[in-house]
């Protein structure tokens, strides 16, 4: 790990607004730490006097759904590849920011070149698999606001009739991307022994393998990832395109009988 030493002479309210950054060599955001970060691993507890923090030289975990269960790999972030980097510190009014260089260790014999080259592949893979991940939870979301809509409607209406039967068609229309995107029967960890893994669980195996060892990635890591994303993009295009036709008819509908509408909440 890397470890961060820094001095507060003082805690004051302005303390509680700490932050800490660490950055690439374009000033570009890898993790970002604070008092009142959500996760305990980026959560920092200043005192007044030497503090310390530590980074573990990763980028940022690639994103998950509640209750989902992975055979392959993990979703942990990549190694930051050897460079320069840059910590920024915050507090209050006052900010300093400071240049590091990260070194490949004397025992590995890949190149900064074969590293850099692991490392570009390793984020195309978490991002896209974040991108699948946040899709399918995207999908329940949708599932359940339909169904909270239609319970708002008047029992026995004909709107509630109309929206009931719409929201079954869009229903089996994203039932069939978020199926092919997670292998939704799984319940627990030895359930995918009798069920066939799906497209998230083929992309983080592939993760797992590129970022496992210190060597650039073989050709195959890439025609493989090049294949599974390009379906990715396919199921997510289709996704998109209901939402902007048979949803959009669901919530125009829901709005012509003054019901609130579903949310779609914005990846930016």
């Amino acid at each position: 790990d890397l470890v961060i030493t820094y001095y507060l002479k003082n805690i004051a309210d302005s303390a509680s607004n700490l932050k800490i950054e660490i950055m690439d060599t374009t000033l570009k955001t890898i993790k970002s730490y604070s008092p009142k970060a959500s996760k305990e691993s980026e959560k920092l507890k200043p005192k007044k006097g030497l503090n310390q923090m530590s980074w573990d030289m990763h980028y940022a975990d690639a994103e998950k759904f509640e209750g989902m269960i992975l055979w392959n790999g993990d979703l942990s972030g990549p190694m930051a590849p050897p460079g320069n980097y840059y910590v920024k510190m915050v507090c209050g009014k006052d900010s300093v920011i400071q240049m590091f260089r990260l070194k490949k260790p004397t025992n590995i014999e890949a190149s900064d070149a074969d590293l850099k080259a692991q490392f570009d592949l390793s984020l195309k893979i978490r991002d896209q698999l974040s991108e699948v991940n946040k899709t399918v939870e995207k999908i329940r979301s949708i599932r359940n606001q339909m169904n909270t809509v239609i319970s708002k409607a008047e029992q026995d209406s004909t709107i509630k009739k109309q929206l009931t039967a719409l929201k079954d068609t869009i229903n089996k229309k994203i039932t069939a991307i978020e199926e092919a995107l997670y292998q939704t029967k799984l319940k627990a960890g030895q359930d995918i022994l009798n069920f066939p893994v799906m497209l998230n669980d083929k992309i983080a195996g592939v993760y797992e393998a590129v970022k496992s060892g210190n060597s650039k990635p073989p050709q195959q890591c890439y025609a493989v990832f090049e294949d599974l994303s390009a379906k990715a993009d396919g199921y997510l295009k289709n996704l998109n395109a209901i939402i902007n036709t048979d949803l959009k008819s669901f919530n125009d509908m829901v709005i012509s009988g003054k019901v609130p509408p579903v949310y779609i909440k914005s990846d930016k």
